[in-house]
């Protein structure tokens, strides 16, 4: 079982548990959203349609990439993990600087 925490505060706030990394960042992301929706994920039509070429001049699409993310508080743009494993979701917690901590606890 994952253990989910905000660390935007002093004292890290418990927001819940999921069974996968991609359940957890689900939690991350809808609290984000309901937050302050200042982080995207954009596929190539949604990034052709919104212009944000003039955003990110330098940015050129990956060949193997799906989506994109970015967010108002950071200038680069970070490709979607492959995988929402631990090392991808962890990945994109660090890269879009967020503030949460996702620790794995033992089923009793």
């Amino acid at each position: 079982m994952l253990k989910v925490y905000s660390t935007a505060t002093q004292k890290p706030w418990f927001m819940g548990t999921a069974e996968t990394y991609k359940e957890a960042w689900d939690m991350i992301y809808e609290r984000e959203m309901r937050q302050s929706p200042c982080i995207g994920k954009w596929d190539k039509d949604a990034w052709d349609d919104g212009d944000m070429e003039e955003e990110f001049p330098d940015f050129v699409w990956p060949e193997d990439v799906d989506y994109v993310w970015t967010a108002d508080w950071i200038a680069e743009v970070v490709p979607d993990p492959k995988e929402y494993n631990e090392e991808g979701v962890r990945g994109l917690i660090d890269d879009l600087l967020l503030s949460y901590e996702i620790t794995e606890e033992e089923d009793n």
